[in-house]
Formats: structure tokens, sequence, C-alpha cells
């Protein structure tokens, strides 16, 4: 291969090489994000009906006797719970586009073997 063949695939494998890189910080940087915001609603949520909620999960895990609460505090309550446990919605990796690079030579074999492009090609992985 000649030299300048090889520079160029080198310096176009580099580029590859920093756009997989930023594709894949991207692709982390959103499932951050989607999990971060995901937590802040669960949290938000949960605290609508804390006052009423805490109270009542105190006593019932401080006394022996469940006091009695009206079906609206029960509510808030199970709300409250079911707002925090977000395990069955839970962010997903497969739900973002992660991108990868690759340094991609096209060669002709006529009488010799002759380089007729280098370039960088994306592939998108999921989404």
């Amino acid at each position: 291969m000649k030299q300048d063949t090889k520079r160029q695939l080198l310096k176009v494998d580099k580029e590859a090489s920093a756009a997989r890189e930023k594709a894949y910080q991207d692709y982390v940087m959103q499932y951050e994000m989607a999990v971060a915001k995901q937590q802040s609603e669960a949290w938000r949520k949960a605290l609508d009906g804390v006052p009423d909620s805490l109270r009542m999960l105190l006593e019932i895990n401080n006394t022996e006797n469940v006091p009695e609460y009206s079906e609206k505090q029960k509510k808030q309550y199970n709300d409250a719970i079911k707002a925090y446990d977000h395990t069955g919605n839970g962010v997903s990796w497969s739900q973002f586009e992660w991108k990868t690079y690759d340094t991609q030579m096209t060669v002709t074999f006529e009488d010799s073997v002759k380089v007729e492009s280098i370039s960088k090609g994306m592939n998108v992985i999921n989404g």
C-alpha cells in the first residue's frame, strides 16, 4: 500500500474514532438525562401527597394498631408509593439511537489493486 494511501486511511480512521466516541457519549448522556427526568417526576408525584401519606406510613410502621384512614388518604398513600416504584416503567437503553462509525475503503481488482476511495461510514445500532 502506498504511503499516501496509508496516511489517508489513518486520517479517516482517526475521524471515525472521534465520531464514534462522541456518538457513544451522546447516547449515554441521552439515557442519563431520561433517567434523571423520570426520577424527578417520580419524586414529584410521590411528594405531592407526602404529609398524609408519610404520617400514615409512620403510624402503620410504629404502632400495633393500624389507624382508620379515609379512602382519599389511602389512595394518596398508594399513589405516592406507585409513583416512587417505577421499576416497571424504567428507561431502556434501546429507546435511544446509538450511532457508531467505521472506516471504509473501496478497492478495485483489475490488473492490480487500486484504492478508489477511503471514507467514514455511519451505522445506527438501535433506535
